[in-house]
């Protein structure tokens, strides 16, 4: 069994140890990538999605963050727009597996 609650105790303990930081470090976009992730996991939706808006709004273009936002999407039942973020991940980034996967059961699912 997966222990969401302890990485996810895990990670914002790590990324509070440079955020915020009086020398201006941020933690890295993957750090909170994950935290967002793991909150996808634990159906905690908004929260993932806002992480997910966060590191968009910095690179439009992550593929990460892009991958993490069709995750929520698809949760939620917008497998329109989860396509969508799917495959622009994909575009992104061709050999991103995490998205190439969650694409081929959005293809299975929605069939």
């Amino acid at each position: 069994m997966k222990n969401y609650s302890q990485a996810l105790a895990c990670v914002s303990k790590l990324i509070a140890t440079v955020e915020p930081s009086v020398d201006g470090i941020c933690a890295p976009t993957k750090w909170k990538l994950l935290r967002g992730n793991i909150l996808c996991a634990m159906k905690r939706l908004d929260d993932a999605t806002r992480i997910a808006s966060e590191a968009l709004r910095i690179d439009p273009t992550n593929p990460d963050a892009l991958y993490l936002k069709a995750m929520v999407l698809f949760r939620e039942s917008e497998h329109s727009k989860a396509l969508a973020h799917c495959t622009e991940a994909l575009r992104c980034d061709p050999d991103h597996s995490k998205a190439r996967n969650l694409l081929k059961v959005m293809v299975l699912w929605c069939d």
